[in-house]
């Protein structure tokens, strides 16, 4: 679905799952939102680019749980 509602939904979705720490779901939440964002407004979209600065942050965060 690419509604902006619900992409607004997915978005607050994925920020509770990185808040609770479980950043794999978070991950797939940000990354489905990016690709329908991408599909929906174009890369030079600030809510797109806006997207790729959400989706950094659990992935940083996983990536420093590992090592």
């Amino acid at each position: 679905t690419s509604h902006p509602d619900y992409l607004q939904t997915l978005t607050y979705t994925a920020s509770l799952y990185e808040s609770a720490g479980q950043h794999a779901e978070s991950l797939r939440r940000y990354e489905e939102v990016l690709v329908a964002m991408e599909r929906v407004l174009g890369r030079d979209h600030p809510e797109y680019l806006t997207s790729l600065n959400n989706i950094a942050r659990p992935y940083n965060s996983s990536k420093s749980d590992v090592g």
